[in-house]
C-alpha cells in the first residue's frame, strides 16, 4: 500500500485526518467523543461517523463502557502509513490536503456520472 492508496481507502475527509492525527499524537490516551469535538471544533454527529469509520478501518478502537476512543492500528503496516501521513502533514500539509480533497472530487465526479439527466441536458 502506498500513501495514495491509504488516503483513498482510509481518509475520506479532512475530519478523518484531523481526528486520526489527534488520537495518534496523544496515544495511548483515550478520548471521549465530546472531548474530540471540543478539541477540534467539529459537529458531534460528524465526529461520531468519522470515529465509527476509523474504527471499522482498524485505525482506532473504542472502549464502549467509557465511550472513549484511542489510536490502535490493527497492523504494523497501518501504523507505518499513519506515520507517513503525520510526516507529510508536518512537512507538506497543503499537499496532503490537496490529496484528500482531490479524492473527494474524484468520488463526486464518479457519483455525478450516474445522475439521470433530461434529454435536453448536455
Amino acid at each position: 500500500m502506498d500513501i495514495h492508496d491509504f488516503i483513498r481507502n482510509y481518509l475520506l475527509s479532512t475530519d478523518h485526518l484531523r481526528i486520526l492525527l489527534l488520537l495518534r499524537t496523544n496515544a495511548p490516551h483515550e478520548w471521549a467523543m465530546l472531548d474530540i469535538v471540543g478539541q477540534l471544533y467539529l459537529p458531534p454527529e460528524n465526529t461520531q461517523k468519522v470515529l465509527a469509520s476509523l474504527e471499522a478501518s482498524g485505525l482506532v478502537v473504542s472502549n464502549p463502557e467509557l465511550g472513549c476512543f484511542r489510536y490502535a492500528p490493527r497492523s504494523p503496516e497501518l501504523d507505518r502509513m499513519v506515520e507517513a501521513i503525520a510526516e507529510l502533514d508536518r512537512e507538506r500539509p497543503v499537499t496532503l490536503l490537496n490529496m484528500i480533497h482531490s479524492r473527494s472530487r474524484d468520488l463526486q465526479d464518479f457519483a455525478n456520472a450516474f445522475k439521470l439527466r433530461k434529454e435536453d441536458d448536455p
